[in-house]
């Protein structure tokens, strides 16, 4: 499939995020119609879902080494942190290992976000969530 080429604000638009711009400051530097911080943020959250525009900004955050593996290899490791508690003392002191809960929620959380998971009800995972692995896994190539 061909790449859609961007328009000249979508390039932009690109641009400022991958440098790490506000949603509305990129919205404003690429030369969108002037309006609230709000309505810019939202409008550039429109275009920023554009899948040629996701595309492009895939593309611009990878020349700076900012990866999916590089997103997902801290939230991986806190899904498996432990706690290290040295318990006794002098000879007899010993290293206890135990899961770190408080960590481990957290990057589930992040994880669930990152999956599109994280609006799913109460329990935050629903029953969609095989699906959308393939899906991840495919557009990915992971």
């Amino acid at each position: 499939m061909a790449k859609k080429s961007l328009t000249v604000k979508e390039a932009k638009l690109v641009k400022a995020k991958a440098q790490g711009m506000t949603l509305a400051d990129a919205y404003e530097v690429a030369g969108y119609a002037k309006t609230n911080r709000s309505s810019a943020a939202v409008n550039a959250n429109k275009v920023l879902k554009k899948e040629s525009v996701q595309e492009a900004l895939h593309r611009e955050l990878s020349k700076q080494g900012i990866t999916l593996e590089k997103i997902i290899k801290p939230i991986k490791d806190g899904l498996e942190a432990e706690r290290v508690a040295i318990v006794g003392n002098g000879d007899q002191a010993m290293a206890e290992v135990t899961p770190d809960h408080s960590i481990r929620l957290k990057s589930s959380a992040m994880a669930q976000k990152l999956m599109g998971l994280d609006n799913a009800g109460e329990g935050g995972v629903n029953i969609h969530f095989h699906q959308h692995q393939a899906d991840q896994k495919a557009k990915y190539d992971l």
